[in-house]
C-alpha cells in the first residue's frame, strides 16, 4: 500500500497529462484489492484525459477501466473498454499498449472460452512483446498460452508455457507473476495426477502471496488447494479451503472466482450426501456462470447437477443437466474450434523453429552483405559476379541480382535448375511478369518497392512460376545494392526453396487435425452418448418408459454411425493424403464477384477435400455456362449428404445437345461458334477425378443444362 500513498500524495501536486497518468497509475495498482476504486480513479482520468484532448490518456484510461470490470466478472463491459482503448492505441502506434489492449481481450475470450480467439490474441501480442523485449508481459502472456492449453486438456503444451512463464518472471524477480505460475502450474500437475507436485507449486504461491499481500491471489490457491485435497479424497480438509476461497472471492467481489468456488463447494457436499446443501450451491454457480457468459463453469455446474440427481435417482433431471452440459461442451470444445486453436499453434510452432534455424539464413544475409559491400557501380557489380563464379554456381540456393526496375541481370545455376530456364533466355526482361502468379504481381512488386529503399526484407516467403507451370514456394532475403556513391541500383535476393518443407508441414498439420478430430469425437460425443443412455437405462428400470428404449437405440445408433463415418473419413485419406480441406460457399464467395454481368445465386455449404485447382474448376464451369451456354443466370446449389457433396451448377442458356453430351469433357473437343468449348471442361473432368469424385450433365428444363459433381465432404462434428 505504500505505492498507493505514495501516488495519492503526488496527486495534490500534479496537473494535466501528469494528473492523468498519475490517476491511472493509482487506479491501476488498486485493481487487485479495490477494483471498484480503480474504476472511479480511471473515470477521473478520463475526464480530464478528454479535457485536455489526451488520446494516449484516454486510451490507458479506457483500459484501466476495463480491468476494473474483468477484476470484478462483468466482462461484456471489460471488453467493452478493452476494445475501445485497443481503437486508440492503434491510430496513435503506441505498439507496447497495442500489445498489452491486445492480451486483455484474449483474457476476456478465454474467461467466456472462446479459446481460438483468445488464443489469436495472445499471439499477437507475443510477436509484439518479443519484438520490444518486454519480458514481463510476454512472461504473462506465456501464462495465459498456457491457461487455454490446460482448458483444451493440452496438458504437456500447458505445463511447456507455464514454465517458460515462470523461468523469466523469477530471472526478472516478478514475485506477483511468479505466484500466479505456481497457481497454474498447480492445476495442471492435478490434471495429470500429480498431486505432490500440485501441492508443491500451490504452496509456493500462498507463500509469496501471503508475502506481498495479494489477497486475490490467495483466493485462487486456496481454490486449488480444495480442488487438490478433494481429489485425494480430503474433503474435510477440501471443504476449509474452499469457503476460506468464497469468503476472499466475495469481499473483492470476483463473479467468476464465486461461481467456480461454488462449483466445487457443491461436488464436495455431494460425497458428504448433504444433498440439499449440494444442490443451493450448484444451482447458485449455474445462475451466476450463465448471467457472466462463462460456459465452460456453467458446463461444470451442469454436470455435476446431473451426477446430484442420480444420486437421488431422480433420472429425468439427470439427463436433462446432463444433455445441457453436453450442449454446452460442445458450444466450447467443436472441432471447428479446436481445428482453429491446433493451426494457430502449429503456426506458432513453425514460425519458432524456422526463427531457431538462423545458421542458414545467417549465411545467406552475411553473403549478401558481403557481395553489397563490394558493389561500386552496375560494372563493378558484374565484375564482381565473375569473380565470385564459383561460388554462385554450386550454391544451393537461388541467388537473384535485379535492376531498380525489376529486370533480371544475374541468376545462378539453381534457378535455372528450379525454373527451367536459363539466364540467357531470360537476361533483361521483367522478373515479375516472367515469374510470378498473375495474381501475386501487384503484390510483390510493392514489397519489391520497400526493399529497393534500403528496407531490408527477410523471411518474406512468395511462390515463382516455373518453366512447366509449377508452382515453387521460395523463402526470400534481400539487400539493396548501391554504387560508390550511395545510388541504388539494384537488388540482391537469396532465396530458399521450401515447397517440400510447407508440404510436410501441411501433412503434420493434417495429421494433428485427423487426431484431435478423432480424439474430440470419441471424448464428446460417444462418451456423451453413453452418459444419456446410463442415465436412461436408471429411468427405463425404474419406470419402464418406452421412451427411454427408444432414446437408448437412438444414441446407440448415433454412436455406430459415427465410427462408421470416421472409419470412412479415415480410409479416404490415407488414399487422398495430398488433399486439403476447402469450403465451397467461400470460394464460391470470392469467385462469382468478378462476374458483374450475370446473375449468380449460391445456397447451401459443405466443405470437400479438393486442390487450390477448385477455384479454376469452378470458374471454368462459370464460364463455360456463360461464353457457350449464353447464359444470364446461373443458380449453384450445394447438397450435404454426410459422406459426399453434391454440387449443381444450372444455367438457363442453350443447352448441349445430347449427342455430344458424352464427349465434351474430351480435351480439345470443339462445337458451335465459340469452338474448344471442351479444353476448360477437359481440365474440370481431370481435376475433379483426381479428387476422388464424378462430375455429369443433365438437362434444364425447359432450357439450359445442370453441370453436376460430387466430391468427398469433410465430416465435422
Amino acid at each position: 500500500m505504500d505505492k498507493v500513498k505514495t501516488l495519492l500524495k503526488k496527486l495534490e501536486t500534479v496537473s494535466g497529462e501528469n494528473k492523468v497518468t498519475t490517476l491511472n497509475d493509482l487506479a491501476f495498482a488498486l485493481y487487485n484489492k479495490e477494483p471498484e476504486n480503480t474504476e472511479k480513479y480511471a473515470k477521473q482520468a478520463l475526464l480530464l484525459a478528454k479535457k485536455i484532448n489526451s488520446q494516449s490518456g484516454i486510451a490507458r484510461s479506457y483500459n484501466v477501466i476495463g480491468v476494473s470490470f474483468h477484476q470484478r466478472g462483468d466482462f461484456k463491459k471489460a471488453m467493452k473498454y478493452y476494445l475501445k482503448s485497443l481503437n486508440i492505441f492503434i491510430e496513435i502506434g503506441d505498439e507496447q499498449k497495442i500489445a498489452s489492449a491486445k492480451h486483455n481481450i484474449g483474457s476476456i475470450n478465454e474467461k467466456l472460452s472462446n479459446f481460438s480467439l483468445a488464443l489469436e490474441y495472445y499471439l499477437q501480442a507475443l510477436k509484439i512483446w518479443k519484438k520490444i523485449d518486454d519480458k514481463q508481459h510476454l512472461s504473462a502472456t506465456y501464462n495465459n498460452i498456457g491457461i487455454i492449453h490446460e482448458k483444451q486438456g493440452s496438458n504437456d503444451l500447458a505445463l511447456e508455457y507455464h514454465l517458460k512463464s515462470l523461468k523469466i518472471k523469477e530471472e526478472i524477480d516478478d514475485k506477483y507473476g511468479a505466484s500466479i505460475s505456481y497457481v497454474n502450474l498447480g492445476i495442471v500437475y492435478v490434471n495429470q495426477n500429480n498431486y505432490d507436485k500440485a501441492l508443491e507449486s500451490n504452496s509456493n504461491a500462498v507463500k509469496i502471496k501471503k508475502e506481498i499481500g495479494d489477497t486475490r491471489g490467495l483466493a485462487a490457491s486456496y481454490l486449488n488447494f480444495g480442488s487438490i485435497y478433494s481429489e485425494l479424497t480430503k474433503d474435510d480438509k477440501a471443504i476449509k479451503y474452499l469457503l476460506k476461497a468464497l469468503e476472499a472471492f466475495e469481499k473483492i467481489e470476483d463473479k467468476y472466482g464465486i461461481a467456480a468456488t461454488k462449483t466445487s463447494i457443491g461436488k464436495v457436499h455431494l460425497v458428504f450426501k448433504d444433498y440439499d446443501i449440494s444442490y443451493k450451491y450448484l444451482t447458485e454457480s449455474l445462475e451466476l456462470a450463465n448471467k457472466i457468459g462463462a460456459n465452460g463453469l456453467e458446463a461444470n455446474a451442469s454436470i455435476a447437477l446431473s451426477e446430484l440427481f442420480e444420486k437421488q435417482s431422480n433420472f429425468k433431471k439427470a439427463l436433462k443437466y446432463s444433455k445441457k452440459h453436453h450442449n454446452l461442451r460442445n458450444d466450447i470444445f467443436n472441432e471447428q474450434k479446436s481445428k482453429q486453436i491446433a493451426e494457430m499453434q502449429i503456426k506458432y510452432d513453425i514460425d519458432a523453429k524456422e526463427k531457431e534455424a538462423g545458421i542458414f539464413k545467417l549465411k545467406n544475409i552475411e553473403l549478401a552483405n558481403e557481395i553489397a559491400n563490394h558493389k561500386k557501380t552496375e560494372n563493378e557489380l558484374l565484375k564482381e559476379r565473375n569473380f565470385a563464379e564459383g561460388l554462385i554456381d554450386t550454391a544451393q540456393a537461388i541467388i537473384l541480382v535485379l535492376d531498380e526496375e525489376g529486370k533480371i541481370i544475374k541468376f545462378n545455376p539453381f534457378l535455372e535448375k528450379l525454373s527451367g530456364y536459363t539466364l540467357e533466355e531470360m537476361k533483361g526482361k521483367d522478373w515479375f511478369s516472367n515469374f510470378l502468379p498473375p495474381s501475386n504481381i501487384e503484390k510483390i512488386k510493392l514489397q519489391f518497392k520497400t526493399a529497393i529503399n534500403d528496407v531490408q526484407s527477410q523471411g518474406i516467403v512468395d511462390s515463382i512460376v516455373t518453366k512447366n507451370g509449377n508452382l515453387l514456394s521460395i523463402e526470400w532475403f534481400d539487400k539493396t545494392l548501391k554504387d560508390n556513391n550511395g545510388k541504388t541500383i539494384g537488388l540482391l535476393a537469396i532465396g530458399r526453396d521450401i515447397t517440400k518443407s510447407i508440404k510436410a508441414d501441411e501433412n503434420l498439420h493434417n495429421s494433428k487435425i485427423l487426431l484431435k478430430k478423432v480424439s474430440s469425437i470419441l471424448r464428446h460425443d460417444i462418451i456423451n452418448n453413453l452418459v444419456v443412455i446410463k442415465s436412461a437405462l436408471k429411468i427405463y428400470r425404474n419406470s419402464s418408459s418406452e421412451e427411454m428404449l427408444d432414446e437408448i437405440g437412438k444414441r446407440v445408433k448415433d454412436s455406430v454411425g459415427i465410427i462408421q463415418r470416421q472409419r470412412k473419413q479415415e480410409s479416404f485419406i490415407d488414399v487422398y493424403s495430398h488433399l486439403d480441406e476447402y469450403c465451397i460457399e467461400d470460394i464460391l464467395e470470392q469467385i462469382t464477384k468478378s462476374y458483374k454481368n450475370t446473375t449468380i445465386n449460391v445456397t447451401g455449404k459443405s466443405c470437400v477435400y479438393a486442390d487450390n485447382a477448385i477455384y479454376a474448376v469452378f470458374e471454368n464451369l462459370i464460364d463455360n455456362s456463360i461464353t457457350h451456354g449464353k447464359t444470364k443466370k446461373i443458380d449453384i446449389e450445394i447438397i450435404n449428404n454426410e459422406d459426399n457433396c453434391m454440387i449443381k451448377f444450372t444455367d438457363f442458356g442453350v443447352g448441349i445437345p445430347d449427342n455430344i453430351k458424352s464427349t465434351v469433357f474430351v480435351e480439345g473437343f470443339d462445337h458451335g461458334k465459340t469452338g474448344h468449348s471442351g479444353f476448360g471442361l477437359h481440365f474440370v473432368k481431370n481435376a475433379i477425378d483426381e479428387y476422388g469424385g464424378t462430375i455429369w450433365i443433365e438437362d434444364n428444363k425447359p432450357k439450359g443444362v445442370v453441370f453436376v459433381m460430387n466430391l468427398r465432404s469433410v465430416i465435422h462434428r
